[in-house]
């Protein structure tokens, strides 16, 4: 299953997106992160199990900034290699 993520909050220029790389990679997940032009942090990520994105989710709570809230929805794009990989703004 994959899903997108978009993360709201002070969460650009802080270490985020490394941050939710190395606990992606941690959590065994497949995926990218990247900021966007808005001001928030979007995530594709990508795992077969619902309870790992349950605990990805929890987890990003607490990573650095502060984060307001989290948006997630299910996503059918694969353009995802393996492991997980920090991209450019879009």
């Amino acid at each position: 299953m994959t899903e997108r993520i978009i993360v709201h909050g002070r969460v650009q220029g802080v270490g985020f997106r490394a941050f939710t790389c190395g606990l992606g990679e941690s959590l065994g997940m497949d995926g990218a992160v990247w900021n966007t032009r808005s001001g928030e942090v979007e995530i594709l990520a990508r795992h077969t199990s619902p309870d790992i994105f349950t605990e990805f989710e929890s987890k990003l709570r607490y990573g650095p900034g502060h984060v307001k809230s989290i948006v997630r929805t299910p996503e059918t794009e694969t353009d995802l290699g393996p492991g997980f990989e920090i991209r450019e703004t879009r």
